[in-house]
């Protein structure tokens, strides 16, 4: 028995790795683990990363760096004219077809749901699942088309009548429009965002299709 350990040490003669480069590693120093009786090595990675590796992991390859490699790898793999979905963007019709198949966590099944809030509260802060719908329905009647023509892209559903001045229209589909999130902030940079009505609006949509006629 003590002839087998005596050859099992000499087959485990520690290596002298300490200056040696293994890909983006550098041997700084060594450093044994008594415990495990493994042979362990500060190492310096080319990012500056100072980290102990074991040496069966240096000399084997199978550590190349502190992670800077394999994020530099995937990022060279995913981004840019590398990525599949480069300069492509999902349909309309896809990204309803993936909304409809993300489970339901709208109202109290959502875990940030907060029964504090009154329904006055959430209806101040748009936060209410009737508000959700609403603004799907309106953007479906319009076909996600903003009124000055433009499909898709950044949408939002403008109450004709301020939902905070006509509590009873606020979920109205007739109540509501499309607008192009551009055209929305300008509505209300020129109307202000408190009490507007139905003229305000229908004069700012008529001025968007009048400009619209010009340009062609």
């Amino acid at each position: 028995m003590q002839v087998y350990q005596y050859h099992f040490n000499i087959m485990r003669k520690k290596r002298n790795l300490f200056g040696k480069k293994f890909n983006r590693w550098e041997v700084i120093s060594e450093h044994s683990q008594v415990k495990t009786n493994k042979q362990m090595w500060l190492c310096k990675c080319e990012c500056g990363t100072e980290r102990f590796v074991r040496g069966h992991a240096l000399t084997s390859g199978r550590s190349k760096s502190c992670g800077c490699f394999h994020r530099e790898k995937m990022k060279s793999i995913t981004s840019g004219s590398s990525n599949p979905m480069y300069g492509r963007k999902h349909s309309i019709e896809t990204r309803l077809k993936i909304s409809r198949n993300l489970p339901d966590i709208s109202g109290n099944r959502n875990p940030r749901w907060r029964s504090d809030l009154t329904e006055k509260d959430r209806m101040d802060r748009r936060i209410l699942p009737e508000y959700k719908e609403w603004r799907e329905e309106v953007f479906k009647r319009d076909n996600y088309t903003c009124v000055c023509g433009k499909r898709g892209g950044a949408l939002e559903a403008h109450h004709l009548e301020s939902y905070s001045r006509n509590r009873e229209l606020s979920f109205s589909v007739d109540n509501g429009v499309t607008l192009c999130k551009k055209h929305h902030r300008r509505f209300h940079t020129e109307y202000g965002c408190i009490d507007n009505n139905k003229v305000q609006s229908l004069k700012f949509i008529g001025g968007i299709n009048y400009a619209s006629i010009e340009r062609r």
